[in-house]
């Protein structure tokens, strides 16, 4: 879902591969889940959207998580929790999940 229509790029390297969204001030909400189908995540989550707070931040009501604040410095607001960027690294361990 997207503030403006995402569209699909026809031509190019990225073609059938890509989505874009045209304009100067858009965004996406890209949600990830399991599920069986798509028409469970359609219905899961039809209803995600984004308000913007007078302070800049990016407010979704999500149903896991409940309020998730998306703030200007990057860092997330949810579950009485707050994810800093500035606290985290790309350093972990990878786990290949099974394939079905």
């Amino acid at each position: 879902m997207g503030s403006t229509d995402l569209q699909p790029v026809t031509t190019g390297p990225s073609a059938n591969a890509e989505l874009r969204q045209y304009g100067q001030n858009t965004r996406w909400i890209v949600r990830v889940c399991e599920a069986p189908d798509l028409a469970t995540v359609e219905s899961r989550f039809a209803s995600l959207s984004v308000e913007e707070t007078a302070d800049g931040s990016l407010v979704i009501e999500d149903p896991d998580y409940g309020t998730v604040t998306f703030r200007k410095d990057g860092a997330v607001d949810a579950e009485g929790r707050t994810i800093v960027p500035k606290d985290f690294t790309i350093a972990g361990e990878v786990t290949m999940l099974a394939t079905h």
